[in-house]
């Protein structure tokens, strides 16, 4: 049974795929402008004459159906051929391998740092729900769930690089350049998961087991870290795989924000310079990165999950 979940999840996902392949490859085709013609003027020719448009659209393909084109477009794409950047002339698949490095270096420690955060400070807040700090530290959670992470980045760099001068606010010369896009990043999903954490303990804690084990003598603090704390990872996982996937969609925000030449600096300079196989690459990678992600994470919760082997009977 698990070898046919397996393979229906794995099938599942092609169709997901070519839905994204379409939808890349009809950036360019759909968009405003001729190809051609932006083409030219990113080569520095400004007033680019009839012929030479029709001649570069035959260079680049551009005057075949649709459905030639991106027939073609996808041939290239599986081998690895994204195209060239329209403005600085690179390899799309050459920027995506300098961007990426760059988002996983932001990604990994912020979601180290939102799962480690989250189920620390919400099981803090299940253990003495009653006491004053934990009570300022679900109203904290609250406060965080309502602010924007642009709005945190600001603070962030007023607080840590303007007031305090502790950190850079701005590139990446050292490891200090991520600490504070890490945390912008990961604040609100720590309260995210925090507050998570919170609300299933004190659910679990309710269940007939745990006021058996009370009844045994185990202590209350054993109970939530032995018992009920291992029965709620899984939505943990959950939230955490999703975050995982969003930032390596490109945290487009934090990134410009705090001067990251990552994969959202990529997308807004594409945008900037409608450079479109440059946006097609973005947009291809983090579709299919994010795809990918649920897959692995589908499949994570079935091996992790016995109710939902049990449901296939």
């Amino acid at each position: 049974m698990k070898m046919n979940f397996i393979v229906k999840r794995v099938l599942s996902v092609i169709p997901v795929l070519f839905g994204i392949s379409i939808i890349t490859f009809s950036i360019a085709f759909l968009a405003p402008g001729d190809p051609a013609e932006m083409t030219l003027d990113q080569n520095g020719i400004y007033f680019p004459t009839q012929e030479q448009i029709e001649q570069m659209r035959v260079t680049m393909g551009v005057n075949a159906s649709w459905h030639s084109q991106y027939f073609s477009w996808i041939k290239k794409a599986l081998y690895g051929d994204l195209g060239h950047s329209y403005h600085n002339k690179n390899s799309v698949l050459s920027e995506l391998r300098m961007r990426v490095p760059v988002t996983l270096q932001l990604a990994v420690p912020a979601l180290l740092l939102t799962g480690l955060g989250g189920i620390i400070l919400g099981t803090l807040c299940a253990l003495d729900p009653k006491t004053l700090p934990i009570r300022i530290l679900s109203h904290l959670f609250d406060i965080f769930l309502a602010t924007p992470r642009f709005l945190l980045a600001l603070l962030l760099i007023f607080v840590m690089g303007e007031i305090l001068r502790l950190l850079p606010t701005s590139g990446v010369t050292d490891y200090k350049g991520y600490l504070l896009p890490t945390m912008a990043l990961s604040i609100t999903t720590i309260a995210v998961v925090g507050r998570l954490v919170k609300n299933k303990l004190a659910e679990e804690i309710r269940k007939p087991y745990c006021f058996i084990a009370l009844a045994h003598g185990i202590q209350h603090r054993q109970i939530v870290f032995l018992y009920a704390l291992p029965n709620i990872i899984l939505p943990i996982i959950a939230i955490l795989g999703n975050f995982f996937g969003e930032i390596l969609g490109g945290s487009i925000i934090i990134e410009n924000i705090f001067a990251l030449p990552g994969l959202g600096s990529m997308a807004i300079e594409a945008i900037r310079f409608r450079d479109y196989p440059l946006l097609q690459g973005y947009v291809l990678f983090t579709g299919c990165t994010y795809v990918l992600i649920s897959l692995v994470l589908d499949l994570l919760l079935y091996l992790l999950n016995p109710k939902i082997r049990f449901e296939e009977y």
